[in-house]
This record gives C-alpha cells, sequence and structure tokens, in this order.
C-alpha cells in the first residue's frame, strides 16, 4: 500500500471511529438529533404532536411557528391537548432589547404579539367543540432559549435552540432531547423544570384562549 492510499484509508478508518463515538456519546447524554437549523427539525415536531397530550412553548413570539402548522395544531387541540405558551411581554426589557439586536421598532414586535394571539383565538374557534385548551403567559426576562416540548404517555421530547440574535431563531441551530418512560434523561427533565418555573412565576399573568 503507497503512502498516498495508507493515509487516505487510515483518514477513512479514523474518521468513521470518531462518528460512532460521537454518535454513542450522543445518544449516551440523551440527544436525539441535532439539526441544523430550527426549520430543519418541523418534520420530527409535528410527528410529536400528532400523538401529545402535552405541548410546551417558550418563545421569543412563536407566531411564525404556531402559523406554519395550523392544520396541525388543529388536529391537535381535537386529539384534546393541552397547549401552554410561553412569549415575551409587551414594551418589556427583554423584547425592547431583542428589537434593538433584530433592528425591530417596538411596534413591530407588538404586531407579531398581536398576530400570535390572533392566530391562537382562530385555532381555538375552529376547534370550540373539543376538550382542547390554549393558554398563553408572558414572560419578562427570564427566557434563555427558545424552546417547545411535547408530552405524552409514553415519551417526552423537547427541541432547544442555540438562540443567537440577529440570527433569525428559525435558522439557529437546534438540539433534540427525547425522553422515554422508565428512562432517565437529565435534559429533559431540565427543560420541563426550566419551563414550569417561569410558568409559575407569571400565574398572575395568565391570558386563557377562548
Amino acid at each position: 500500500m503507497d503512502f498516498i492510499t495508507k493515509y487516505i484509508f487510515d483518514k477513512i478508518i479514523s474518521g468513521s471511529f470518531s462518528g460512532i463515538y460521537n454518535y454513542i456519546k450522543s445518544k449516551r447524554i440523551g440527544i436525539k438529533l441535532i439539526h441544523e437549523t430550527a426549520k430543519n427539525s418541523d418534520k420530527n415536531l409535528v410527528q410529536a404532536l400528532s400523538t401529545a397530550k402535552n405541548f410546551y412553548m417558550i418563545s421569543y413570539v412563536g407566531d411564525a411557528f404556531i402559523q406554519r402548522h395550523t392544520e396541525e395544531f388543529i388536529k391537535a387541540l381535537k386529539n384534546n391537548i393541552t397547549m401552554k405558551l410561553l412569549i415575551g411581554k409587551k414594551n418589556s426589557e427583554y423584547l425592547s432589547e431583542a428589537s434593538q439586536m433584530y433592528n425591530y421598532k417596538n411596534e413591530h414586535i407588538d404586531g407579531k404579539i398581536d398576530s400570535l394571539t390572533d392566530a391562537l383565538a382562530a385555532l381555538k374557534l375552529s376547534t370550540k367543540d373539543s376538550k382542547g385548551t390554549i393558554e398563553l403567559r408572558h414572560y419578562n426576562t427570564e427566557m434563555r432559549n427558545p424552546m417547545f416540548i411535547c408530552e405524552n404517555d409514553k415519551v417526552t421530547t423537547a427541541w432547544v435552540s442555540v438562540f443567537l440574535p440577529p440570527k433569525q431563531s428559525a435558522n439557529c441551530l437546534m438540539i433534540e432531547f427525547e425522553k422515554k418512560r422508565n428512562e432517565d434523561n437529565v435534559h429533559v427533565d431540565d427543560c420541563l423544570a426550566y419551563f414550569n418555573k417561569i410558568w409559575e412565576m407569571h400565574g398572575n399573568d395568565i391570558y386563557p384562549i377562548e
């Protein structure tokens, strides 16, 4: 085997083992997938949504995501899903500074929040005969990473965005964690604890969608 051939062969073998090692390591720490962009994770998220009993979201606003999957959320509500959403509060310090990073005017962000509440009201109206529920609360400065969680009796899946403004959140890296029943996954537990803590902190800022 000549030097060049041996060099190429060694690189292929070392790369294969490196790939296998990284895959095993990711599985061991509870990572199911790493998506190059949040949009690339939509297929898995929508699939999980179809069987979810609970859906939790904490986002900058989240209007684009909800509107992009209107049909899927209608089906989920007809299946009696519980939806809990946390978004930024109008005129909060967090959204004001985020607007500056995106070069948005505050009116633009207010319009996106209004767009989300209108979309949620339309979802509820379309499923008024179902027992599915939508509840919206507003955080102040607590949000660190956009996050989505789907739960059913068998598995809990969490998607966490590596949020790097001024890059649009839909184009940021998304990490997908999965915890099956009777399994341990501290990252999924942390995601739930993080969401629930902020949810509880804003118990007086309840906006039921009816």
